[in-house]
C-alpha cells in the first residue's frame, strides 16, 4: 500500500502542478499583451510629442531665415544708395529697414528700389512719394 500512496501523491503532485502551469501561462500571456500594448500607446504619445516640437521648430526657423531675408535685402539696398553718394547720416535707417516689404520678389526700402512704372507710381508699399522718370523710379519733391 505503501507504492500506492506514494504513487497516488506524485499523481497529485503532477495534477497540481499541470494546473498551476496553465494558470502561469495564461498570466504571464496577460502580461505580455498589457506589456505590448502599453508599449505602443507609449511610443504613440512619445511620437506625436516629438512631431509637433519639430513642426513648431521648423516653423518658427522659416519664419526667422525670412526675416533676416528681408533684412539683408533692405541693407544692400541702403548700401546702393550710399555707393550712389545718397547722404544717410540725415536717414532713420532702423526704420527704413523695418518697414520694407516683398513686392515681387524684390525688397522695396526705398523709391529707387522699384523697378517697374506700374509699381513705382501708385507705391504699394507706401515707402514716399515716387515718381517714374527716364526709366528709374525717384522720389518726387513734391507730393503726388
Amino acid at each position: 500500500m505503501k507504492m500506492n500512496k506514494q504513487k497516488l501523491n506524485r499523481i497529485k503532485t503532477k495534477m497540481l502542478l499541470k494546473g498551476i502551469g496553465k494558470k502561469g501561462m495564461m498570466d504571464d500571456l496577460f502580461d505580455f499583451f498589457f506589456t505590448l500594448a502599453a508599449s505602443v500607446f507609449l511610443l504613440l504619445f512619445i511620437g506625436a510629442a516629438l512631431r509637433g516640437g519639430i513642426e513648431s521648430s521648423n516653423q518658427q526657423s522659416l519664419n526667422e531665415v525670412a526675416d533676416f531675408k528681408q533684412i539683408d535685402s533692405a541693407i544692400n539696398n541702403l548700401r546702393v544708395l550710399l555707393n550712389e553718394g545718397t547722404n544717410l547720416e540725415t536717414i532713420d535707417i532702423d526704420e527704413m529697414v523695418r518697414n520694407s516689404q516683398v513686392l515681387g520678389g524684390y525688397t522695396i526700402t526705398t523709391c529707387y528700389d522699384y523697378i517697374k512704372d506700374i509699381d513705382c507710381t501708385p507705391d504699394p508699399i507706401g515707402v514716399g512719394p515716387c515718381i517714374w522718370v527716364n526709366d528709374k523710379c525717384l522720389i518726387s519733391l513734391v507730393m503726388v
